[in-house]
């Protein structure tokens, strides 16, 4: 059973992964569980696509704030993650194989493609980001422009568009504000869309 995005109870959990302390919480509790931050991510997506399942683990119990059950099915979902890991956890390095005593310098092949995964996300957030933004925000577009080529500190950015460092603070605000919100609607589309791998 596909969950539907415009409901009503699709709508509630969005307006939770909107708040900027919840997503962080999220992503610390997850974290604390992989003990890889760079994998955090995952982990909290795949909990969000059972709680998003309204035939998997709804988020329905008065007494659960959203936090509270989402810590309970991360947990839920790690363990699940890790019991067939245990049969499959060797991974073979063809560097490692040719010579015991040399460890290879190249990322592994699933690290690179996580990497490559995560930059596409990246990408397509920031698009959705400026799009949402539109043409009335052009101190904010200008701070990310400026960002994406690697200049970012508030002063620098500045003294580039020569205004007054208060007005990058305020566009780094909304940048902020809009961004969770980009991120929480994505995040819930990226969840139907591992829901609905998982049925075929």
């Amino acid at each position: 059973m596909a969950f539907d995005p415009q409901s009503p109870y699709a709508k509630k959990v969005l307006a939770e992964l909107e708040q900027p302390r919840t997503r962080a919480m999220l992503l610390k509790i997850a974290a604390w569980r992989t003990g890889q931050p760079a994998t955090a991510q995952d982990l909290v997506q795949d909990a969000l696509v059972v709680v998003l399942d309204e035939s998997g683990d709804p988020w329905v119990d008065p007494r659960w704030t959203f936090l509270s059950h989402m810590t309970f099915v991360i947990k839920h979902v790690w363990h699940e993650q890790r019991r067939p890991k245990a049969v499959r956890s060797e991974v073979i390095d063809d560097d490692l194989a040719r010579d015991e005593n040399t460890v290879s310098q190249q990322p592994r092949p699933d690290a690179e493609t996580y990497r490559h995964q995560q930059l596409a996300v990246q990408r397509e957030l920031g698009r959705r980001l400026l799009a949402d933004l539109g043409d009335s925000h052009p101190r904010a577009r200008q701070v990310f422009d400026l960002a994406c080529e690697g200049i970012d500190e508030a002063a620098e950015q500045a003294l580039a568009l020569g205004c007054p460092v208060e007005e990058i603070y305020r566009a780094r605000e909304l940048l902020t504000e809009r961004g969770q919100k980009v991120l929480a609607r994505w995040e819930v589309e990226d969840g139907q869309r591992r829901f609905e791998r998982r049925q075929v």
